[in-house]
């Protein structure tokens, strides 16, 4: 039997924008060098519990446990437990057996649009995953590229079901703390 394991990630320093109604478009200024934008829309069919924010951060965060600060750039799209979250405190968690009903209320982009606006020494890269926690199929499901050397961008091919996260994730290795910087 294979075990999964996830690491949640503490989102409660990142910037946020809940995505409500049928669609529309969202943007969070991560600061004078980077933006998060998203345009998208649901399908009639919706989450059958839950709700979905648009995130984003730039800054110094934890990795190793907290043994390092380093400097990360990410914009994406997470699925929150909570329906209406007031809060990410249910955003970007484990999902559980019926936190999506896969058989008749799944929820569904018809369209999904996440760029990310970046210094021009990053280099984002897609990260996805559908509910099940395997990565959407980049042949079918998603396209990534760049829009010139600021501006990089995903989108979904076509309507995909049981989208957990997708979002593009670039490091900043000036931004890292000393202790952290390689010798």
């Amino acid at each position: 039997m294979v075990q999964r394991l996830m690491l949640e990630e503490d989102l409660s320093s990142y910037k946020w924008e809940k995505l409500d109604g049928g669609g529309g478009s969202l943007r969070i200024e991560l600061d004078e060098k980077s933006s998060c934008a998203l345009e998208y829309k649901f399908s009639d069919r919706r989450v059958a519990k839950g709700s979905y924010a648009l995130v984003g951060f730039r800054g110094r965060r934890p990795f190793g446990g907290g043994a390092h600060r380093l400097g990360v750039d990410v914009c994406g799209v997470v699925f929150c437990k909570e329906e209406g979250a007031e809060d990410l405190s249910s955003c970007g968690k484990v999902v559980e057996a019926g936190d999506f009903d896969v058989t008749s209320s799944s929820p569904t982009f018809e369209t999904l649009l996440l760029s990310l606006r970046h210094p021009a020494s990053e280099r984002p890269v897609p990260v996805s995953l559908d509910a099940r926690m395997q990565p959407l199929d980049p042949r079918t499901d998603v396209e990534y590229g760049r829009e010139g050397k600021t501006r990089t961008e995903l989108s979904l091919r076509r309507q995909v079901e049981d989208v957990y996260s997708v979002g593009l994730f670039a490091r900043v290795y000036k931004m890292d703390s000393k202790k952290s910087k390689k010798r």
